[in-house]
């Protein structure tokens, strides 16, 4: 890609000397502005592209530590209701179930907490997964305007050949 992108700017160097001899200095320099920033962009472009890409690998990564955790929570929920089952066949002692009754309340409510921050990241991770397609879109809508503006600049270099050759022969 480099290698390429070295070669398509000696070969747009060379018609550029071409084509500033046969067109106008200030539409030879709108033709090379516009370029450069359809080339801006589109590198602007690949890079937000990447820093969403990396948010959604993160939102990934979060998504699946609080999947862990609510599975761990789940585990511990089912545990404890366990021993409060075991607890009371074998012993009427209220103040050892109070508390285990407690803790599976307090884990309930973390679970809730960790259901609605499961909520949230899902919900930001379907934005990161939006913008990110947009921004690929986008991207690709700029890249096809880019060989527009190219196919454009290389009609007109045509034209001036032309021209000239023209001009050259009867001369």
């Amino acid at each position: 890609m480099v290698e390429s992108e070295k070669s398509f700017q000696k070969f747009q160097t060379k018609l550029t000397e071409k084509y500033a001899e046969s067109v106008s200095k200030v539409e030879h320099q709108n033709v090379i502005n516009r370029l450069r920033d359809c080339e801006r962009q589109a590198s602007q472009l690949r890079a937000e592209n990447a820093n969403f890409l990396e948010m959604l690998n993160e939102a990934h990564g979060k998504l699946k530590q609080i999947e862990l955790r609510k599975a761990y929570h789940e585990f511990e929920h089912d545990a404890l209701q366990r021993c409060i089952l075991e607890l009371q066949c074998i012993s009427d002692d209220k103040n050892t179930i109070g508390r285990l009754t407690q803790e599976i309340h307090s884990l309930h409510v973390n679970e809730i907490k960790n259901q609605d921050n499961l909520q949230t990241v899902q919900h930001s991770l379907d934005i990161a997964q939006k913008t990110s397609e947009d921004l690929q879109n986008h991207v690709e809508y700029l890249k096809n305007a880019l060989a527009l503006q190219r196919q454009i600049f290389n009609d007109k270099i045509r034209v001036c050949r032309s021209k000239f050759s023209m001009i050259k022969s009867d001369s």
